[in-house]
């Protein structure tokens, strides 16, 4: 039985799946400066490249976004992989997450898990910014 891991996991403004299947991730990112909370930022992405999947007839992949202080979760989303779709043992994921609001400043979390098992946790800051920081 093979053991899934999650070899990358990326937050970044934008990502480009090309004609001939590589990615282009455009600007990574580890943490959001916000000038007041709540607050919705514009879509961003979430991408994960996923190896030796289990050769189950279907797999499901959820990733969620909690803050870690409180544990309130702020996103989560389950993709249900059906082994056909699958052509081979890794697979990448790009998740576009829009309208997420922050409630409040502070660590958060993005995981990522297999039929339930959590291969990876990738930290982030959201930080409150003055009006004149830059």
């Amino acid at each position: 039985m093979n053991t899934p891991d999650c070899e990358t996991l990326l937050l970044a403004d934008r990502v480009i799946r090309e004609d001939n299947g590589k990615m282009s991730i455009i600007g990574i990112f580890r943490s959001i400066n916000l000038p007041s909370f709540p607050a919705v930022i514009p879509p961003w992405n979430v991408y994960a490249h996923l190896n030796n999947l289990p050769d189950d007839d279907q797999i499901s992949i959820t990733i969620t976004i909690y803050n870690t202080e409180t544990t309130l979760v702020l996103f989560s989303q389950t993709i249900d992989i059906k082994k056909e779709q699958r052509k081979r043992e890794n697979v990448d994921i790009n998740l576009q997450i829009a309208n997420v609001s922050f409630v409040k400043p502070g660590r958060h979390a993005v995981s990522i898990n297999v039929n339930g098992e959590t291969l990876r946790l990738l930290y982030f800051n959201v930080q409150q910014i003055g009006s004149s920081a830059k």
